[in-house]
Parts: C-alpha cells; sequence; structure tokens
C-alpha cells in the first residue's frame, strides 16, 4: 500500500488550523446526505493534532538537532496502519484494504467528512486512505450511517454455454426456538416471518440427522482406544462446520458456545421422547421444596429425556414474592450452563527502559502496574517509586518509532488508554533544570551495506534507541560539545 510523503506545513498557526477544520466539519455535516464519502482517521494521529491546535504556542522554534517540546506536539504525516489487518490475504487486500475485524469508533478512529479528510491530507500527507461511504439507516433521509465494513461479494462467471444444477438434500425440522425452548414447529412454508411471530435476534432451531453425532461419537471411541495413533478432528470438524457455519474457518471460536451447540444437538437426537406432552406445573400449595422439585424434574423428564439431560442437566431454585399481596412464588427451572461474573483486572503492566543522561547508571527495564484508564502521571509516579527517583530528577517519557523520537509523552493528564502494549517506549532520566530546555537526540546508526549506491555517500541505518540531552535555552554549545556529548553519555 503506498504512503505519501508529508506535504510541507501551511503558513498557519495552530489556531487558524483549528478554526478551519471546524468550519468546514460544520459545513459538511450540515449538507451530509446518503452517498457522501466518509474517510477514516487512527484515533492515535487525530489526538495528537488536537493536543497541537489546542495548547498555546510557546516555541520558537527549533534547529537542525534540537527537539523543543512543541515541535514535538506537532503531528507528522498521517499514519493509518494501525487499523489496517497485515493478515489479509493478497487476493483481498489487492481489491480494498482489510480492516482490522475489532475497530471501534472513537477507541481506534475516527470518521472524517471528504473535506476534512482532503484538507488535512494536503497539510500533512501520509496515508493510506481509507474511504467508506454513508447509507441510509432508518425512513428518513437524515437517518445516515457509515458503513465502516461493507458486504463483499465474491462473484464467479460460470463459463457461456454451460449449466451446472446441484441438489443437495437435507432432512431438517425448523423449530421455534425462543428462550432455548421448543415452542412451534415451523412447517408450513407460507407463512411470512410476521405470520409466524419470528422476532429480531430470535433464536431458530434447526434440527438435522446426526451426522455431526455421530462424527462425534466416532472421535470419541478413537481417542479411548488405547492402541491407535495421535488423532486429528478433522473429520468432525468439517461435520460440525457443515451444520453450523459460524465454528468453519480456522480462526478462534469460543469453546462454551461450541460445547453449548454440541450438547444441544446430542440431546435433540438423542432424546427418547418422540412425542411430548404438554404439561402445566401446579403451585407449591405450602409444600416442601423437595416434593415441588420432584414435581418440575418429572415434568421436565416427560419432554426431556436423554444421556445428555442424566449427566449434564439440573436444577436452580427461583423464587419470586408479590410486593403486594405478599404471596410466594417457588419454580424449580431446569438448566445446563451457569453464568459466573469474572472479575475484571483493573490495572495493567508496562515495561519500559530507563536511561539515565549522566550515563551513571546502566540502561534498566522496570515493569510498573497502573490503573488502565490512568493518567501519564500515574505512570510517571509509578516509574519515580521503581527507580528511586531523587528530587533533583525528572522522567522524559518518549515514544520510539524507527529507532527515533516520535513524540514526547509530557502531558501528564495523557489517557494511557492511548497507549497501546505495541508502543515502544523509552524514559529518560534527566536533572532538573530551573529554565525551559531544549532536548538533543543523538541517533545510534551504522553502514547500511545493503542499500549502497554509487554516489559515493555513506548510506547509514538508524538502530537501537536513541539518547537524549538537554540544554538551557539561554545555553550556548558548540558543535565540538555536540560531537563529544554521546561519549560522555
Amino acid at each position: 500500500m503506498d504512503m505519501v510523503v508529508a506535504a510541507l506545513a501551511p503558513e498557519m498557526t495552530p489556531e487558524q488550523e483549528m478554526a478551519h477544520i471546524r468550519d468546514i466539519t460544520v459545513a459538511a455535516e450540515a449538507e451530509a446526505k446518503e452517498g457522501d464519502t466518509f474517510f477514516l482517521i487512527t484515533t492515535r494521529w487525530w489526538q495528537s493534532w488536537i493536543d497541537y491546535v489546542v495548547e498555546d504556542s510557546t516555541s520558537n522554534g527549533s534547529q537542525h538537532h534540537e527537539f523543543s517540546s512543541k515541535t514535538q506536539r506537532r503531528p507528522g504525516a498521517i499514519d493509518n496502519t494501525d487499523l489496517i489487518d497485515d493478515t489479509a490475504s493478497d487476493e483481498i487486500s489487492s481489491m480494498e484494504i482489510e480492516l482490522h475485524d475489532t475497530l471501534v469508533e472513537g477507541r481506534d478512529y475516527i470518521l472524517l467528512p471528504q473535506q476534512v479528510w482532503e484538507t488535512l491530507h494536503g497539510w500533512y500527507g501520509g496515508g493510506p486512505t481509507l474511504p467508506r461511504k454513508a447509507i441510509n439507516s432508518g425512513f428518513s433521509q437524515t437517518d445516515l450511517a457509515i458503513e465502516v465494513y461493507p458486504l463483499r461479494l465474491q462473484l464467479l462467471l460460470m463459463p457461456k454455454g454451460e449449466r451446472a444444477v446441484i441438489r443437495i438434500s437435507k432432512k431438517v425440522c425448523i423449530w421455534d426456538y425462543y428462550n432455548r425452548t421448543k415452542h412451534t414447529l415451523m412447517d408450513n412454508l407460507e407463512k411470512t416471518l410476521d405470520d409466524a411471530n419470528i422476532q429480531m435476534d430470535q433464536d431458530i432451531l434447526v434440527e438435522i440427522t446426526a451426522d455431526a453425532n455421530v462424527a462425534f461419537g466416532d472421535l470419541l471411541r478413537k481417542l479411548w482406544t488405547s492402541s491407535r495413533s495421535p488423532i486429528s478432528p478433522r473429520p468432525f470438524k468439517t461435520k460440525l462446520s457443515r451444520f453450523a457455519s459460524q465454528f468453519s474457518g480456522c480462526n478462534q471460536h469460543d469453546s462454551q458456545e461450541l460445547l453449548a451447540f454440541l450438547l444441544d444437538g446430542l440431546h435433540e437426537d438423542l432424546n427418547r421422547v418422540k412425542h411430548r406432552p404438554y404439561i402445566n406445573s401446579g403451585d407449591t400449595d405450602g409444600r416442601s421444596d423437595e416434593e415441588v422439585a420432584d414435581e418440575y424434574w418429572a415434568n421436565h423428564i416427560a419432554r426431556n429425556n436423554s444421556i445428555i439431560v442424566d449427566v449434564c442437566q439440573g436444577q436452580y431454585k427461583s423464587t419470586l414474592v408479590c410486593p403486594v399481596c405478599g404471596k410466594v412464588s417457588v419454580t424449580f427451572d431446569p438448566f445446563m450452563y451457569l453464568s459466573l461474573p469474572l472479575q475484571f483486572a483493573s490495572n495493567r503492566s508496562i515495561t519500559v527502559m530507563v536511561f539515565s543522561c549522566d550515563g551513571s547508571v546502566p540502561p534498566t527495564p522496570y515493569t510498573v502496574s497502573v490503573p488502565k484508564q490512568g493518567r501519564c502521571r500515574d505512570l510517571l509516579h509509578a516509574l519515580s517509586n521503581a527507580c528511586s527517583l531523587t528530587n533533583g530528577e525528572k522522567l522524559l517519557i518518549a515514544e520510539i518509532r524507527n529507532h527515533k523520537i516520535y513524540r514526547f509523552l509530557d502531558d501528564p493528564v495523557l489517557e494511557l488508554s492511548t497507549i497501546s502494549d505495541d508502543n515502544h517506549l523509552a524514559v529518560y532520566r534527566l536533572p532538573k533544570l530551573e529554565k525551559k530546555a531544549n532536548y538533543i537526540q543523538f541517533v545510534h546508526r551504522r553502514d547500511d551495506i545493503e542499500h549502497g549506491n554509487n554516489s559515493g555517500l555513506k548510506p547509514w541505518k538508524p538502530y537501537g534507541v536513541p539518547l537524549l540531552a538537554q540544554i538551557s535555552r539561554n545555553e550556548t554549545v558548540s558543535g565540538y560539545e555536540l560531537q563529544i556529548a554521546p561519549i560522555n553519555l
């Protein structure tokens, strides 16, 4: 995919950039209609641009090797590679760039109108370009939605003059499976979905022949035969994927969902009850829980009687009390799965390398625990305690890309959620200065023999993590001092 080199910066102040983008955004959103093109932009770059245009300009610029804090706040070229799935096949990528299938608007990307994207792209360059169309999502013309994941159809052209008909037959029964209970056999093919009282997102049970269950039985038989060599479950996986397309392919699937589908299928095929009677459970009438539970279980067995019920199902007690009359209703409902709440970790671990800028301490990695919803100041506080920072020192966090400093994370209120585990962070241990300082980075580089040329110039290739030094803005530094600075570091 092509990346456009960043264009020259416009002769505009950050405040002028913000005002211009705001004006064209308001105008574009007011005239938005079906068929308009919107563009995805990574939240990382968008947030860096917001920080750049919101903060007041306090720097007069920088010289060749100097990195003032304001210079770092100006974002570089737009980089949307975080949104792209590099594992997509070449065939799909050649037709359309494939996005990660777990992207969330606001967290991973921002949608920009075409005029806004073209303006930012003209100022900063970069890419790749990720256009998406606006579609009508309701009855009104103003009910618009951006189709971030459009439906992709692969059309195959049959040779002319040839016609092939493949007829595949399988005996199935379709049941109204609302609330995971067989209510009605849907045997009238002339009924519409409304006539059949099928609701949105309702479960439909399709009973098939026991091919998948037979394959599962064969798999268990092979596993329990000690004389056999290692077993591949491929035949069972093939049969299962044919009946449940959600388990097809080689992607990771939910094990509990697979087990639930398998047990439900085994129970329906092995159910000894062919004609299920309608049974109305009576009231408790002051009877003991054991007696009522036995009655409910007997009613359940009268409709569902299989080895799966015997081994994998149980009962739980539900008690309801009427707040008006105080009547108590007790039921014993069957279950095969129980949902248990899992406590999610509120902290995350971040590992960074801390560099001492005076060379007194070798680079040392530190792993600290910080709140997931914390701020950059929380990370600085944890690192300060971990490396025993003194009162005369400070820490400066930098993000490293291509072996160079990409930006400084010097905003204490920056959310840690914007820093992913894939970001390469380096922390520099610096002495505190009374006045504001500029930063000089020293990039490690070596001869690039593989990409040499005949021009007589030695190509250089960066490597490692750059070193950092700071100087007071009122301090004068000679070229010789800059050359020996890395030696002192």
